[in-house]
């Protein structure tokens, strides 16, 4: 388990020498920041948008007893409905957003 974590960081610093050596960190960074940009802004569509769908969800309880609790819960529930729906997205949109900027890389690449 030990060797198989070295390995992965060998390939991290491997990867590294790489990007450098063919000056590829605009096409690097390019995509970091954009996975930056969409990642925050999942966490505040989570944040923001579990106030709605928790209340959408308590409103279909017809009890009084107990709609406290179900109303924190539904407000967490939300939120991480919120997020999981993105997170199952954001690699797509990351791709899609970023891909304009890739399709440079190839020229640089092969010609060094």
């Amino acid at each position: 388990m030990i060797k198989d974590f070295t390995d992965g960081l060998g390939s991290y610093a491997g990867a590294v020498r790489v990007i450098s050596k063919y000056g590829l960190w605009g096409y690097v960074l390019i995509p970091g920041f954009i996975s930056v940009l969409l990642g925050y802004g999942i966490f505040r569509a989570a944040r923001g948008w579990s106030d709605d769908v928790g209340g959408w969800l308590v409103s279909v309880y017809p009890f009084e007893w107990g709609e406290d609790l179900l109303q924190r819960l539904a407000h967490i529930f939300g939120g991480v409905l919120i997020a999981a729906l993105g997170l199952v997205v954001f690699k797509q949109v990351v791709m899609a957003v970023a891909s304009p900027f890739m399709s440079f890389c190839r020229k640089p690449s092969s010609i060094k």
